[in-house]
């Protein structure tokens, strides 16, 4: 009986490793992100259920600065608290050429949003400022909820981290009525996100970039038939040519678990 046994040993290495890279092929989030040679992480939860979907788990609970997806937080508190009117409040521009030029001409709230205009979120976190930007983010759970660094620096460079399941669990929380945050803001502020919509679905994302360390995110969540699939993606972007990979590989995952029309 030995003899036969061994030769199975030998070869179970192998069997193995076949069996892993079939999974592979078969799990749509490892292949839109193979197919973009991208290294990253996306964990996407269907809220009806809590079914989960994961590539590199070990990543997924890994934090990092928020970078601009940050603007779903910032937005939401200055609505809250009416240190902002509403998403049509026009912020001027304050002459400075920037690198995007996207950023150099007057803003709304709801166009910085799209715009992922850095300087009008920074200037609202001054206005929340540092007292009060704390104890919401203690309140809302953010992350790891610390705003050193800077106030209209923290989630660009500063101590603020989170993780891709962090950033799923407060969105999971965000949309289901479990944080101070009346339903008419959480309504504003996802008009504002809207990416794309088409018969019985729409998608609500944000891109970040956290440019020191070449990061990038893309964060949000879909509702197709009759479902809600929160979701967060982050991969390293060596340069900017990863930029508009982070959505081909979130929508292409998306489609893939059936998150969004094929």
């Amino acid at each position: 009986m030995i003899r036969y046994l061994f030769p199975l040993l030998v070869l179970s290495p192998a069997l193995g490793a076949a069996q892993t890279a079939t999974q592979a092929a078969a799990d749509p989030l490892a292949r839109a992100f193979a197919a973009e040679s991208a290294t990253g992480t996306m964990l996407v939860r269907r809220l009806s259920d809590g079914r989960e979907w994961v590539h590199n788990p070990a990543r997924a609970d890994s934090a990092y600065l928020p970078a601009s997806t940050f603007k779903i937080v910032n937005a939401s508190i200055a609505l809250e608290t009416g240190v902002v009117s509403g998403p049509g409040e026009s912020f001027r521009w304050d002459g400075v050429q920037r690198e995007f030029e996207s950023w150099n001409q007057d803003h709304t709230l709801r166009s910085a949003m799209a715009a992922s205009a850095v300087p009008v979120y920074q200037e609202v976190a001054r206005r929340i400022g540092e007292p009060r930007m704390s104890q919401w983010l203690r309140g809302i759970g953010y992350g790891n909820t610390d705003t050193g660094g800077g106030l209209d620096q923290f989630w660009l460079t500063g101590a603020l981290r989170t993780s891709a399941r962090e950033q799923v669990d407060f969105l999971e929380r965000y949309l289901t009525g479990r944080t101070p945050f009346r339903a008419a803001t959480v309504d504003s502020v996802s008009a504002m996100l809207v990416n794309n919509r088409g018969e019985g679905w729409s998608l609500y994302a944000k891109s970040g970039w956290a440019f020191e360390v070449q990061l990038g995110w893309w964060v949000g969540w879909t509702r197709y038939r009759g479902e809600t699939y929160v979701f967060a993606l982050n991969m390293a972007m060596p340069d900017a040519s990863y930029a508009p990979r982070r959505m081909r590989i979130g929508r292409a995952a998306l489609a893939g678990i059936g998150a969004l029309p094929g």
